[in-house]
């Protein structure tokens, strides 16, 4: 993976905030899939760049 590289993290609650804050680190634009309102802002202070609810799941 390249630190130019666009990346989707699905899921932030257990242990996806540790690829946010590897993938942020590393350069990466990330976005980040979550099916929770309240994780919202957590998701950005954790190095999202952008953050989609997923209220599907």
């Amino acid at each position: 993976m390249k630190p130019t590289e666009r990346v989707d993290v699905a899921g932030i609650g257990g242990l996806g905030h540790r690829p946010l804050r590897l993938l942020n680190a590393w350069g990466c634009d990330i976005t980040a899939l979550t099916s929770s309102p309240s994780t919202q802002d957590e998701t950005k202070r954790l190095g999202a760049h952008r953050v989609v609810l997923d209220a599907s799941r």
